[in-house]
């Protein structure tokens, strides 16, 4: 079952836009179009390659490769206008008939333990062919599925390439990679303040000392933060900040979970601080081809840190009686690499009320993080 192997490809695209697009608008295809498409695929591959052009090339095209493409698409019958977007219809439209005339040949257990499973390809690719176009395509069903399989097994095994009808594989690679590529920049940037807080921890040198957080975060009462001693029973100081990527591999049949996490246990009687930092990078799968529905486009790296360190110098300014009728206090922590840590926080006389802030140096910690002392309950 080569093919389906390799129209995977296409459906694993299409999974992903799955739920992202509706039906796309008619094309506007003609009986003619598909005969034509069917008569000439070969000759059409041939005049792209001359071209260095491709499928991938054809979904963002520049203005003069869609000239290009239109040009030979028109020279073999795929009509005017839209002629580039009714060439990747028709494209997309063999690969869903030769998919369903591979799936013909599953037997009815495995069929069976696809649909309990809720793997009902055809159904999403569906959704992202316009059912029209479709008709025209169907209509043509022999001649479809003969060309492409004939294109398909016109390419040497060993010319590195593994496309039946090229193009659909090829744009859905570049499908895969567009739809991915919002996920890949949330998930780097969601990660870029806790690689700059390790950074600095290590290094001392990444920012600056930073400034004291009650002046701003409670600027109406600064005057009133007196500087005092820590006290010797001064408790465990713990911060925690945590945040959980979760996202859908392709196809919707499993799902991964990355953790951006940052947390602390500082204890100042022995001036020692241990950190615990967890981030997740990812980029683009430049291995995926498609050929599996459970791969992912996304390739990701999950990291975990710790540092350990000296808590060389520690200053605490205090509000005894702040407006909720609580304490406000910020620490500054300095480590014997350099680094300064600034804890704010301000807590009603109820500890139903609590405000909090962390940074390091100049470097704000990732949103959400907060810090407590710790009396063991």
């Amino acid at each position: 079952m080569e093919n389906i192997k390799k129209l995977s490809a296409v459906f694993a695209a299409l999974f992903l836009m799955a739920g992202v697009f509706a039906e796309p608008k008619s094309t506007g295809l003609t009986d003619s179009d598909v005969k034509n498409w069917a008569k000439n695929l070969g000759a059409i591959q041939k005049e792209f390659d001359k071209l260095n052009l491709n499928d991938e090339s054809i979904v963002t095209a520049s203005k003069k490769d869609y000239a290009k493409a239109e040009s030979v698409l028109q020279k073999y019958g795929i009509s005017a206008p839209n002629s580039v977007e009714k060439y990747a219809m028709i494209n997309q439209c063999s690969a869903l008939l030769m998919g369903e005339d591979e799936m013909g040949g599953v037997d009815a257990q495995s069929m069976a333990m696809m649909k309990s499973m809720g793997i009902d390809p055809f159904a999403q690719l569906r959704a992202n062919i316009n059912s029209k176009d479709y008709k025209v395509v169907q209509a043509n069903k022999k001649a479809v599925i003969s060309a492409a399989k004939g294109y398909a097994d016109s390419i040497p095994t060993d010319s590195g390439t593994d496309y039946g009808v090229p193009d659909p594989y090829a744009e859905s690679v570049a499908m895969n990679k567009k739809m991915a590529q919002p996920k890949i920049d949330d998930m780097n940037k969601a990660a870029v303040p806790i690689k700059q807080v390790y950074e600095y921890l290590t290094t001392g040198k990444k920012a600056g000392a930073g400034k004291l957080l009650y002046p701003t975060e409670d600027k109406q009462n600064a005057s009133k933060y007196k500087k005092q001693k820590i006290d010797a029973k001064q408790l465990p100081i713990e911060i925690n900040g945590y945040e959980s990527n979760r996202f859908e591999q392709t196809g919707g049949i499993s799902e991964e979970e990355f953790v951006d996490e940052l947390t602390a246990s500082i204890d100042l009687k022995k001036n020692i601080a241990t950190f615990t930092l967890k981030w997740a990078e990812a980029e683009f799968n430049k291995d995926f081809d498609g050929t599996s529905f459970t791969t992912s486009p996304i390739k990701t790296t999950q990291f975990s840190k710790t540092v350990k360190t000296a808590i060389k110098s520690a200053e605490l300014y205090i509000w005894e009686k702040n407006a909720w009728g609580g304490i406000s206090k910020e620490f500054v922590l300095a480590t014997k690499e350099g680094a300064v840590i600034h804890l704010w926080n301000m807590i009603s006389n109820d500890g139903n009320a609590y405000s909090s802030r962390v940074q390091f140096g100049d470097i704000k910690a990732p949103e959400d993080t907060n810090w407590y002392e710790d009396n063991g309950n």
